[in-house]
C-alpha cells in the first residue's frame, strides 16, 4: 500500500483512503531478509472499520490443498513487482494499485545504481524498463 516514512524505519501503514480495503497478506514476505519485527501504532482510530485483520499465516499454510505444498516448496514462490517512473512533479499518487507509486518515492533514493544496490542486498533483481519504470524479481528459492 502507498505509505510514507515518518523517521528512520518507521513508516505508516497506507495512505489510502477508508473506501480501500486491503486484503489479507504477509508484510514485506517476498523480501529473502526481511524485517525481524513488524510493531502496529495508531495515533487516531477510524470513526468507524479500520481494523487490522492478523491471521496465524502457519494455519494457513497448512490449510492448502494438499497437491500445492509440495510444489511450492519445490519450485518457490516467484515475486513481480512494478514501480512507475519518477514523477517529474514530484507527487507520489496516493492510489490502491502499487504500479502507480514511483519507483523513487518507494525506495527512498534518486539514483538507479542506489536502488539497485538495496536491490542486490536484498536478494533481488531489479529490470529498468524503457519508459523509466521499474520492475523488481524476487525468488523464494
Amino acid at each position: 500500500a502507498p505509505r510514507k516514512t515518518i523517521v528512520g524505519n518507521v513508516m505508516e501503514a497506507t495512505q489510502l483512503g477508508p473506501d480501500v480495503q486491503i486484503n489479507i497478506h504477509q508484510e514485506a514476505a517476498y523480501l529473502k531478509r526481511y524485517p525481524p519485527r513488524i510493531c502496529f501504532f495508531c495515533r487516531q482510530p477510524a470513526k468507524a472499520g479500520g481494523e487490522t485483520t492478523i491471521a496465524p499465516m502457519r494455519r494457513v499454510t497448512r490449510n492448502l490443498p494438499a497437491w500445492l505444498r509440495p510444489l511450492l516448496e519445490e519450485h518457490g514462490v516467484l515475486g513481480v513487482n512494478n514501480f512507475a517512473a519518477p514523477d517529474a512533479q514530484g507527487g507520489a499518487p496516493i492510489t490502491d494499485n502499487y504500479d502507480d507509486k514511483p519507483w523513487d518515492a518507494s525506495y527512498g533514493v534518486a539514483s538507479r545504481p542506489e536502488v539497485e544496490a538495496i536491490c542486490n542486498q536484498m536478494g533481488q533483481q531489479a529490470i529498468w524498463n524503457a519508459d523509466g519504470s521499474l520492475t523488481v524479481v524476487t525468488r523464494s528459492a
